[in-house]
């Protein structure tokens, strides 16, 4: 092409039926129809195809293609699988803090992603990549965090992903009759790496739950220090629970729960005695006051309850 003096070199490709999979989010995208353009050293591409039956959007810009090219790249999804084929395309950082959380279901997502060559000193051949991306759960979505492993299902929020921050928001799920809800976010450090080769990283999460039942499944959650109290205190029934967890490298782990029970909890506390055949037994009925998990340390406030019916 000839236009205004300048001599350049364009094309344009009709895709059909074409397959992707970009090296730094290799996320493989099939069947795709669109077009790429080829202008003066520059590529564009917009390309569309369907996940899930719901439609997929790729789009951007390759500038000086080639080992130099600048990258940036746009992909919208209306509903894509939380599922291991996702995990494999987030870069490994990232992916390690996300699957600490267990999600599944699937997600509406907005990922945007940014390539530069890489300058200085400590050149690295495959450049500078930069990944951000938006996630809201829709369908079906669960989490699991690795820290308290106590499932919740029917969840809905939004995941914000950084290069060094990861923030959820606005999550809201069940288990059975209960309601929780949780923020938090997972910072990188600029610290070196911990001594087992991990990244240093702060992570602050804040979680309401509303009639949450006292039955196994939230006794085997709890840490191994809650769990020996659990076996001392018995409870039954359900209650509502605040909880804060900060864990940051070079300082102590702070966990922190608050209990106030529900109407008709009833606590069975089992005394352990010298005596392996005498173990007194004391039923507590319609329990009340504030119940304080910190840390180690169990403590009780205004605490009340009926003892066989006085």
């Amino acid at each position: 092409e000839v236009e205004g003096g300048m001599v350049g070199v364009g094309a344009t490709v009709v895709c059909r039926d074409v397959s992707g999979i970009y090296r730094h989010f290799p996320y493989p995208i099939e069947h795709m129809k669109g077009e790429l353009k080829l202008e003066n050293g520059s590529i564009r591409l917009k390309l569309r195809s369907f996940v899930g039956g719901k439609p997929i959007v790729l789009e951007g810009t390759i500038d000086n293609p080639g080992p130099d090219a600048i990258v940036r790249l746009g992909i919208e999804a209306e509903s894509v699988p939380v599922d291991q084929k996702l995990f494999d395309a987030i870069p490994p950082d990232v992916r390690k803090v996300v699957s600490q959380f267990q999600p599944s279901g699937s997600a509406q997502a907005s990922v945007k992603i940014f390539r530069k060559p890489s300058v200085g000193p400590m050149v690295r051949p495959e450049g500078d990549f930069f990944l951000d991306a938006v996630i809201d759960l829709k369908e079906r979505c669960s989490i699991r965090w690795a820290g308290l492993p106590y499932p919740v299902r029917n969840l809905t929020g939004r995941l914000t992903i950084h290069p060094d921050l990861w923030i959820f928001e606005n999550m809201r799920g069940g288990n059975g009759q209960a309601l929780i809800k949780a923020d938090g976010q997972v910072r990188k450090l600029p610290l070196p790496r911990l001594p087992n080769g991990e990244e240093p990283l702060k992570v602050e999460v804040a979680v309401n739950a509303e009639n949450l039942l006292f039955n196994d499944e939230l006794r085997d959650s709890l840490q191994p220090a809650w769990r020996r109290t659990w076996t001392t205190i018995n409870p039954t029934g359900s209650t509502d629970v605040r909880a804060k967890v900060d864990i940051e490298p070079g300082r102590p782990d702070s966990v922190h729960i608050e209990l106030r029970p529900r109407p008709k909890a009833n606590i069975r506390l089992v005394v352990p005695t010298l005596d392996p055949n005498f173990t007194p037994e004391l039923p507590m009925e319609n329990v009340t006051g504030l119940f304080v998990f910190h840390n180690d340390e169990v403590t009780m406030t205004r605490a009340g309850f009926d003892f066989r019916g006085a």
